[in-house]
């Protein structure tokens, strides 16, 4: 049994200072408390280290400028930091920047591009075995935006990514690949909304000589009954395969995980600030070394949104 709490402050804003130019910043702080877990084998085996937290704070800002009314053009920039109070865990901090770009072709065309680059840092605490590690991203990808008419479209983006890995204590740097494509097909219609995608994803990693390949539908559905009260309807599949390879010795080893899960949700608009949600779920995984598992839930949640003030 796991208790815990979390505690999150955050704060965002957007300055227009002309019709082309829009400056935007955000931060988000969250404080994490993971109170001592109980295996419920009997007070022998119970871990109690005490409370462990954990504190990350990510800042971005971004720019955003519009050449004319077909071509817009944006960078982003964020750090982000995670530090944990026991001594055994690993912190960590990355750096980010990127610039996109998106063109009207025509009434129902966008094309769009992006370029990424990242740096992330891990440092074990004072008594983790972890070594220093510090990787670098860098990548690319090209989107397409099509409207069939108003309520319905299809979109479509992919593109490669380089990584960069370094350990402390010598090891040669290791250059990764990954690569990902994915297709979207959405619409409205009524009081409602409905759309399906596909995924496809693949890294291989040199360090470890281990290809995985990654292949993910999702649909989804909602709703509107009346102005409060909104039900939906979600599912997918998902399957994971991870090819190791031994070359020395000409051979490779294939295990492949796949996974189920299905959710209906009512929502309902109680006041104006409060809305609750009810949902029921389904998960299932198939894995070849071991035993399927299945798993049902039942979620209830409250939201609750006071709007102090506006200008």
């Amino acid at each position: 049994r796991n208790v815990g709490g979390n505690h999150i402050v955050s704060t965002q804003g957007r300055y227009r200072p002309t019709p082309r130019w829009t400056f935007g910043l955000r931060d988000r702080l969250v404080l994490t408390t993971d109170a001592d877990r109980d295996t419920d084998d009997g007070t022998g085996t119970d871990l109690d280290n005490g409370d462990q937290q954990t504190l990350r704070n990510s800042i971005n800002g971004n720019i955003r400028y519009g050449v004319s009314p077909r071509m817009s053009f944006s960078t982003n920039v964020g750090y982000s930091l995670a530090e944990r109070e026991h001594r055994d865990l690993v912190d960590s901090s990355q750096i980010s920047g990127g610039m996109q770009g998106s063109y009207v072709v025509g009434a129902g065309d966008t094309l769009g591009f992006g370029g990424t680059a990242r740096r992330q840092e891990l440092k074990g605490g004072d008594t983790s075995t972890f070594r220093a590690t510090s990787t670098a991203y860098y990548g690319f990808y090209l989107s397409w935006d099509h409207r069939f008419s108003p309520l319905m479209g299809i979109s479509a983006s992919g593109g490669p990514t380089w990584v960069i890995s370094k350990r402390e204590g010598g090891d040669p740097s290791h250059l990764d690949t990954d690569d990902f494509a994915n297709v979207r097909l959405f619409s409205e219609f009524g009081n409602g909304s409905a759309e399906i995608s596909y995924s496809r994803s693949s890294s291989d990693l040199a360090r470890t000589s281990t290809a995985y390949f990654i292949d993910s539908v999702n649909a989804s559905a909602n709703w509107s009954a009346s102005r409060r009260l909104v039900f939906g309807l979600n599912g997918g599949w998902n399957q994971r395969v991870a090819v190791i390879k031994f070359k020395q010795f000409s051979l490779q080893f294939q295990e492949t995980v796949t996974q189920w899960h299905a959710a209906a949700t009512v929502s309902y608009q109680i006041r104006r600030e409060l809305r609750g949600n009810f949902t029921l779920d389904y998960h299932r995984q198939d894995q070849e070394s071991s035993k399927p598992s299945d798993r049902f839930r039942a979620t209830l949640r409250f939201n609750y949104n006071a709007r102090t003030f506006r200008f």
